[in-house]
Formats: structure tokens, C-alpha cells, sequence
């Protein structure tokens, strides 16, 4: 039959959740929004599709960027499809911050929320705009300020009486870190 553009989606998708993540840092994709068909009964003629990829170092978001690109060659070379790529963002990797000058202020903001929050600080690896000004080697660090559940899903929750502490907490580290 005529080619579907909801078909040649699924398949990139589908191929996208089968690389591995690299290993060595935070990386990760995201197949977070996708549109496409004109009707419940015709075959669709056109779909989109917003990825992301991220990762903490330049080596594997290059991978990740090099694999993905893979599977849209895989498909355009099928000749059923007519596939076009589109980058609308470029967040590089976190590479080229001095650790000491990082580790410094890890210990500020683990200073800080201790003294608000009364609990211990767990640090963990993340990515995202952060990412951007660490490439060119200025120190940054990235928090909530506030208490959640179910991040990055419909079902996410936030509690209000966090909000108090959590402004305590941002303007505490903004004024801290900014001597």
C-alpha cells in the first residue's frame, strides 16, 4: 500500500528506544511529542516528531546524535519516505568546568540546604541548561526549590507549604554563590 508517515514514526521510535545509553555519565533520549494523520480512516501523509537528546558529555551526546541519525538514513534509504531533520536546540555537554572550583560550590549549596532543610544532600548527575554555561567553564549548579513527586509526568505533584523554604534556599544560594 501507500507509504504512512505514522508507520515511518513508530519505526523511529521504536529504533530510538533500542540504542543503549552510553555509559560514563548522565546521558538520555526522548521521544516527547509526536503529531501526525489527518483522519481515523486515511493514510497519513504527514507526522512529526520531537526528540531530545542530552548527556552530560560532548563523546556521548555525539554518539547519541551519530546513532539517531543512523536510523533516519535507515529509513530515508527505504525511498518510501520523505524525512527531513530539524535541530531546534544545541545543549552541549557539561566538559570544562575546573572540578575544584565545582567542588567548592557542591559544598556552598550542600552547606545551605542542610541549614534550611535539616537533611541530608544527595547530589546526583542530571543534565540541561546548566549544561551550557559549565561548557565554557563557569561552575554551576542545578536544584529544586521545592518538594515534588512524578517529575516530568502528568501525574506530577508538587507541595505548596515547600515553596516557603524553597525561596529561602534559591535566594540563600544566589547570594552566596554570587561572592
Amino acid at each position: 500500500g501507500n507509504p504512512s508517515a505514522i508507520v515511518c514514526a513508530a519505526g523511529i521510535v521504536n529504533d530510538l528506544y533500542q540504542l543503549p545509553i552510553p555509559e560514563g555519565c548522565k546521558s538520555f533520549y526522548n521521544a516527547g511529542v509526536w503529531t501526525g494523520g489527518e483522519a481515523p480512516n486515511g493514510i497519513a501523509q504527514h507526522s512529526e516528531l520531537l526528540i531530545e537528546l542530552r548527556s552530560q558529555m560532548n563523546q556521548n551526546l555525539k554518539q547519541l546524535t551519530e546513532d539517531f541519525l543512523a536510523i533516519i538514513e535507515k529509513y530515508k534509504n527505504e525511498g518510501r519516505y520523505e524525512i527531513l531533520v530539524e535541530q531546534l536546540a544545541d545543549i552541549p555537554g557539561q566538559e570544562g568546568v575546573d572540578p575544584e572550583a565545582q567542588k567548592r560550590m557542591d559544598q556552598q549549596l550542600e552547606e545551605i540546604l542542610t541549614h534550611y532543610c535539616g537533611e541530608g544532600t544527595f547530589f546526583r548527575c542530571g543534565t540541561g541548561d546548566i549544561n551550557i554555561p559549565m561548557s565554557m567553564g563557569i561552575p554551576g549548579i542545578g536544584f529544586c526549590g521545592y518538594k515534588a513527586a512524578g517529575y516530568h509526568t502528568r501525574e506530577e505533584t508538587l507541595e505548596l507549604e515547600s515553596l516557603t523554604t524553597g525561596l529561602a534556599v534559591n535566594l540563600t544560594v544566589m547570594l552566596d554563590c554570587a561572592q
